[in-house]
């Protein structure tokens, strides 16, 4: 997707996505707030970045705040048990489904090079 983000914008996506990606857990408010002004204005960021499509919220939900898909992204169906044990793994984890498969498929690679 492309679409023009201001330079606030550009800092809460990138921490969101770094955040994500490195931990498996979106950032809480509060640390958004670290590369915003305030916990409001890191508010008001994210609903401008859901509008642009470029992440979704879970509202009520603690670092309920996803990447949404884009180009570059793959998309994968996986058996209904296997999709059920993902999830289950993700919320014990406390990780996106996303970060778990990533990980498994990096060291799957990395054994069969």
């Amino acid at each position: 997707m492309t679409c023009t983000l201001t330079p606030a914008e550009q800092r809460v996506y990138a921490r969101i996505r770094q955040d994500i990606l490195t931990t498996g857990r979106a950032p809480s408010y509060d640390e958004l707030a670290e590369v915003t002004v305030s916990k409001g204005g890191a508010h008001r960021i994210v609903r401008q970045l859901e509008r642009k499509g470029l992440v979704r919220r879970a509202p009520g939900r603690g670092r309920g705040i996803r990447l949404a898909p884009c180009a570059g992204t793959h998309t994968i169906h996986l058996e209904p048990e296997a999709d059920a044990q993902l999830q289950a793994l993700a919320s014990a984890r406390d990780e996106v489904p996303e970060v778990i498969i990533a990980r498994a498929l990096a060291e799957y690679l990395r054994r069969a090079a």
